[in-house]
């Protein structure tokens, strides 16, 4: 199912995941795509997901309880994402 994604995506769903399985789409969704939201913070994009759904007039989720009902562990802040993008990968041409 992860065939093709380069590794800073793949990290970047992984981080998202961690607050619930729908998530990384919100995320996408409100940023555009995945890597964009990489430097900021939980709250930021929580804010910018929240945002989002208000401006296409659906009601914010809870995404931490519905991680919780999920069985996810809650917010990820990732690594240094800075160490991780697409160019400083060995798997990249």
């Amino acid at each position: 199912m992860n065939e093709g994604l380069a590794p800073a995506a793949l990290a970047h769903a992984q981080r998202f995941r961690q607050m619930g399985s729908g998530y990384p789409h919100a995320v996408a969704l409100a940023y555009g795509g995945l890597a964009q939201a990489m430097h900021d913070d939980p709250e930021t994009v929580a804010a910018k997901v929240a945002n989002w759904r208000r401006s296409h007039g659906e009601e914010p989720r809870d995404w931490s309880a519905i991680g919780r009902k999920e069985g996810y562990p809650g917010v990820d802040p990732g690594p240094d994402w800075k160490t991780i993008t697409d160019q400083n990968t060995t798997d990249q041409p």
